[in-house]
């Protein structure tokens, strides 16, 4: 019996490797017990929903080529049909739709993503060793989204808007349509979604109005979370990932005390699609 370890399974997205520091597939199959009059007990389980399949993984942003940067932005800026991905773990196949996706940014950090992948067909193929015929991270280092390069608006300077550290999240509601006679769905449809951000700074302020936009509050103009890659401090190429949370209202402000260490007022603000 082959065992397999992290350094010989590949994760791919539409073909492109992604530097995962960890994966998870599960597949959920949906039953209810069965009673009956006359008899005691279960008489038996069966069906009573769609068997579905999760791929997670956290990962190592790389701005050269994301691919779920890509089916992020696709998914938001989309206006009609969207179409799904092809995932693949360890030789397991399978079409999926992005369920969510988040990020942390923090100083001194290389920025790590995290997203979550559903699929409602069945999947396909065998747990195998990688088959080393992709590519990844072919930039090198300067290629990393990196906590250094990270701007709430590259347009300002960040010492105008200081942040301890920023979060962004995205969560979608897909709808599978099922007919009568099939066990798969006909057609899965993208229902809206959200996204949440999230800032820790020193900078505090009342609430003044039910609806108040985040952006406001911190006296910016731009739009975008910009992640650059480490090529940007070090002098050479670059490329940008823009996360766009116009519209985001705020919900919360948390005032943060700890011993040993600064104050920190924690900004929530949601934008929904």
């Amino acid at each position: 019996m082959p065992t397999y370890s992290f350094d010989n399974i590949d994760v791919l997205v539409n073909r492109t490797g992604i530097m995962c520091e960890s994966a998870t597939l599960s597949s959920q199959n949906t039953l209810k017990p069965l009673y009956a009059i006359g008899y005691k007990g279960v008489k038996n389980q069966i069906p009573s929903g769609p068997i579905t399949n999760n791929l997670s993984f956290s990962y190592i942003i790389d701005t050269d080529n994301d691919p779920n940067y890509k089916i992020l932005t696709g998914i938001i800026n989309s206006t009609g049909d969207y179409f799904p991905s092809v995932l693949e773990m360890g030789g397991i196949t399978g079409t999926y739709y992005l369920d969510s996706f988040s990020f942390k940014s923090n100083p001194n950090e290389i920025i790590k993503g995290n997203a979550n992948y559903i699929s409602f067909l069945p999947l396909t193929g065998e747990l195998i060793s990688k088959t080393n015929d992709f590519n990844y991270n072919t930039g090198g280092f300067t290629g990393i989204a990196h906590g250094w390069i990270t701007y709430i608006n590259s347009e300002q300077d960040p010492t105008q808007t200081p942040l301890f550290d920023l979060d962004y999240g995205f969560k979608a509601n897909w709808e599978p349509t099922y007919i009568l006679g099939k066990k798969y769905p006909l057609q899965v449809n993208f229902q809206g979604g959200q996204i949440d951000v999230s800032f820790n700074s020193d900078l505090y302020k009342p609430i003044f109005f039910s609806g108040q936009d985040i952006r406001n509050y911190y006296n910016i103009t731009g739009i975008n979370i910009d992640i650059y890659s480490l090529g940007l401090s070090v002098g050479s190429r670059y490329n940008v990932l823009e996360f766009n949370f116009s519209g985001a209202q705020i919900k919360n402000i948390q005032i943060e005390n700890k011993l040993d260490n600064i104050t920190r007022i924690n900004v929530q603000g949601t934008k929904y699609i």
